[in-house]
């Protein structure tokens, strides 16, 4: 007996299975293939629509709830009872994904697809704010090596990160005593890490934000002065901002950089232990008997 798969209808990606059961691929939501192709394997289940399960070219099953792989690991040789041989097996686990992510998959593809040169010039404006935006999003993202006392550590600066690091901080403004908080660098473990370097991290990530946001606002008010398609085309992530908006920018971050230092120096002076005398020893001081 020969057990099979076909992916979204093409014989081109017909592969023998090393095993199957309905009910525990309900559950489990994997096919074991007798293969050693990742590459092809990748490539045929990136995008799912159909599944199909034969036995002896008798159709046992179909599937169209699954639109991609999560995951798939090579399992070296596996035996195949029906067939009484061992062959090489690779698991592929199946998922749906999430909207956002289907979302995000069909903008690279159309990304892939854009015709820039007929585009208008509010076309190509309207591109070019959203290349700008994508790209300091992602340098926010990517967060930044931070010297702390445990050595020099990677930082991402993410939504979930942003978060996670201001709440620790608002718990030093709460508590300014604490010698330590509970974070992680990336893709460390967690442990207690010290206040003065949590401050270290948000304050050098919250002004590389700053300066990121302030710069995409910037060339967002220099795109929209733009009069021609030409000059737009000229503008990248990388370009000298013109000096008016370069101005603006640095004025912007220099003020921010003494807002932190502000930030700063009242937690850490709210964490020294106060030296005034009480109330009661200046009154035995001010009126002696």
């Amino acid at each position: 007996m020969i057990i099979k798969v076909r992916v979204n209808k093409n014989d081109n990606y017909i592969f023998k299975l090393c095993s199957w059961d309905a009910s525990s691929f309900e559950s489990s939501q994997s096919l074991t293939v007798q293969s050693d192709n990742l590459s092809l394997l990748k490539q045929a289940f990136k995008e799912i629509s159909y599944i199909e399960i034969f036995m002896n070219d008798n159709p046992v099953g179909e599937y169209t709830i699954f639109d991609t792989f999560s995951s798939m690991t090579y399992l070296g040789s596996v035996f195949v009872p029906h067939e009484n041989i061992f062959a090489d097996g690779i698991q592929i686990t199946l998922t749906k994904t999430n909207i956002a992510e289907q979302v995000k998959r069909i903008q690279e593809q159309l990304d892939n697809t854009i015709d820039i040169d007929a585009m208008t010039t509010e076309e190509y404006r309207t591109y070019l704010l959203g290349v700008i935006s994508k790209q300091c999003q992602q340098e926010i993202y990517d967060g930044d090596y931070i010297e702390i006392s445990s050595g020099n550590k990677k930082f991402t600066y993410k939504a979930e990160d942003q978060a996670n690091i201001q709440s620790a901080v608002n718990i030093l403004m709460i508590v300014p005593e604490l010698e330590y908080v509970p974070y992680h660098a990336s893709k460390d473990n967690c442990y207690l890490m010290p206040s003065k370097d949590m401050l270290k991290i948000f304050m050098t990530l919250q002004l590389k934000l700053t300066y990121l946001v302030t710069r995409c606002n910037q060339f967002n008010m220099w795109i929209k002065g733009v009069q021609t398609k030409e000059e737009l085309m000229q503008i990248t992530w990388e370009s000298e901002l013109p000096e008016s908006f370069q101005e603006n920018l640095t004025n912007i971050y220099n003020y921010a950089i003494y807002i932190m230092q502000k930030v700063s120096e009242k937690i850490m002076n709210s964490s020294t232990p106060s030296t005034n005398t009480s109330d009661e020893e200046v009154t035995d001081e001010t009126n002696p008997e």
